[in-house]
């Protein structure tokens, strides 16, 4: 279900709008009856999937989250699901290498779009999370993303 997900990703970089492949996501999951259990499979692909994770991750941000949270009546308790989240990636980080550097990636994106709090980001990251987000923040410097300055100082952003 959420792998026919990852393949839609393949199709939006080919020129599918975001918005509509939101409402793609939305209609899947309107149909399946264990929610969570969609958008737990969800953020697992978005941080295992090597070729989409990172389009998956910046689409839950952008656009999927306020979904999710209808979905789960988690109006005023999404942290509560992304600790849950992060307990499930702790069991696969070893068996799923590219996880480590995508679900640091995935928080940069919710706390980028002011879905989580200083603090909420600070509580999901794990202990080697500035060693794995190195990545995308080269990334965001090379395309003058200015989210790159909500997370280093300017006098570290010479140095990434």
């Amino acid at each position: 279900m959420v792998d026919d997900i990852a393949k839609d990703v393949s199709v939006f970089s080919s020129g599918l709008e975001a918005g509509d492949l939101a409402d793609s996501i939305k209609k899947r999951v309107n149909r399946v009856k264990d929610k969570k259990e969609f958008w737990l499979e969800y953020l697992y692909v978005s941080v295992t999937h090597t070729k989409s994770a990172s389009k998956l991750c910046e689409l839950f941000s952008r656009h999927l989250v306020p979904i999710c949270k209808q979905n789960l009546n988690l109006t005023n308790n999404f942290i509560s699901f992304l600790k849950e989240f992060k307990e499930e990636v702790s069991s696969f980080r070893d068996s799923e290498p590219v996880s480590k550097k995508k679900y640091p990636e995935l928080l940069c994106y919710l706390k980028a779009d002011k879905k989580i709090t200083d603090s909420e980001f600070e509580g999901l990251k794990f202990d080697d999370f500035n060693d794995q987000i190195i990545f995308l923040f080269k990334k965001w410097k090379s395309q003058n993303d200015q989210r790159l300055m909500l997370f280093v100082s300017k006098d570290k952003f010479d140095s990434i």
